[in-house]
């Protein structure tokens, strides 16, 4: 999915070299749910589904959800395959009822108490497993909606384990690691042993990730690219 110009959202097959096109108003925040369907904010308002096999957009209103909000912008920020996870920023995490049409808050807690922080606007990945991982501002955090609780992994530099926690966006490798961008340098964990290992930046250098805030990250046919 790419924006192709001001007026039309495509898709794109990599094997078949076939395209699409969908009328979508200045498209930005694209966060795809399967090869049909796609998140996508409308200019600076709010987000609608895409469905390129309807050819058509599904606003999201107020009507769908249990809560009043002082606002009516809904901008996701971020998706489950099966929306069994939904982001939308300063709301709140929820799941999706397809048949219905309708949103369901999802109630994340830590020791106890609500996941601080709004839901991120990058960071959110759904790997091979159906985990969902995502930046929060108290750390990176694991979610699996077929499991009751959270998973939260925080740098500690007293215990030799340190990182930058502002992590910005998440990707995988064929082995299954995670590889995170963070605000100093980048990370990746390993999935057997779960140790996190950082790539810190080298103000100095011309041939080497000298920058420190890594905005964005990705893993392609065994590179890492940032």
């Amino acid at each position: 999915f790419y924006k192709k110009s001001e007026h039309a959202l495509a898709r794109y097959h990599v094997i078949t070299g076939k395209e699409d096109t969908l009328p979508v108003t200045r498209s930005n925040y694209l966060f795809p749910v399967n090869e049909d369907q796609v998140w996508v904010r409308q200019d600076i308002g709010g987000s609608v589904l895409a469905s390129f096999s309807g050819n058509n957009t599904l606003p999201i209103t107020a009507g769908q959800f249990a809560e009043k909000f002082n606002d009516s912008r809904f901008f996701v920020t971020g998706s489950t395959a099966d929306f069994s996870v939904v982001c939308f920023n300063d709301k709140g995490y929820y799941s999706y009822n397809t048949k219905e049409g309708r949103f369901t808050k999802i109630n994340l807690l830590n020791n106890g108490l609500p996941l601080g922080g709004s839901p991120p606007i990058n960071s959110f990945f759904q790997d091979e497993n159906g985990n969902a991982w995502f930046g929060n501002e108290e750390g990176l955090v694991q979610f699996n909606s077929r499991v009751a609780g959270i998973g939260l992994i925080r740098s500690n530099a007293a215990t030799g384990i340190s990182w930058d926690n502002n992590v910005k966006n998440i990707t995988e490798d064929e082995e299954g690691n995670l590889w995170f961008a963070t605000g100093n340098g980048f990370c990746r964990r390993d999935k057997k042993s779960g140790a996190i290992k950082t790539w810190m930046p080298k103000s100095e250098a011309d041939n080497y990730l000298n920058y420190p805030s890594v905005r964005s990250i990705g893993y392609s046919n065994g590179k890492v690219i940032v």
